[in-house]
């Protein structure tokens, strides 16, 4: 079966609307992975919380992601530079695509 091809955009590419929503969407995804992050991190320390306690990798990584997302969402700049650096795609609307699940962003949300 041959699926059609999505039409994929750099952010640069896109209007200044589609580029708001792009940056809207990119911040979503990382409250979304963060969100993830923690349950698994939560599930670890239910598990095992002595093992989870001795690891600080739970804690750092966590720590500096919330950095993260705390500047990409005060920090235009910053948000466009992250983008073009890291190659992200985009719908026309300003959709992100994923390319390991082969969708858009908002697939997701249709599909829940």
């Amino acid at each position: 079966m041959n699926q059609m091809q999505p039409v994929l955009l750099a952010f640069c590419e896109l209007s200044p609307k589609s580029q708001a929503s792009a940056r809207a969407c990119v911040i979503s995804v990382w409250r979304d992975e963060f969100k993830t992050d923690i349950q698994s991190a939560m599930a670890a320390f239910r598990k095992n919380l002595h093992s989870s306690i001795n690891n600080g990798n739970y804690i750092s990584y966590a720590l500096r992601t919330l950095q993260t997302i705390k500047r990409i969402e005060s920090d235009e700049t910053y948000l466009d530079k992250l983008i073009e650096e890291n190659l992200l795609m985009f719908s026309l609307e300003g959709d992100m695509y994923l390319f390991m699940q082969r969708r858009f962003v908002s697939e997701e949300k249709i599909q829940a």
